[in-house]
C-alpha cells in the first residue's frame, strides 16, 4: 500500500505580496491535486488605501 502525501503551502500575511504569491501559486500549481495553498490573513477581506498625499494631484487632473 502507497501513501500519498499531501504538499500544503501556508502563506501568512494577505497584504500584497502574500495575496500575489498566493494567486500565483494558485496559477501555476492548480492542476496538481497533491498541492494545496493556504492565505492565513486576519482579515477576510483585502482593502487597499492609497497614500493620502498622492490622491489631491491625481483628483485635480
Amino acid at each position: 500500500m502507497s501513501e500519498q502525501t499531501k504538499i500544503c503551502i501556508v502563506i501568512l500575511g494577505g497584504g500584497f505580496a502574500g495575496l500575489h504569491a498566493a494567486m500565483h501559486l494558485d496559477g501555476s500549481l492548480a492542476r496538481d491535486p497533491d498541492i494545496e495553498v493556504t492565505l492565513v490573513n486576519r482579515d477576510n477581506f483585502f482593502l487597499f488605501t492609497p497614500c493620502r498625499t498622492k490622491l489631491p494631484p491625481a483628483i485635480s487632473t
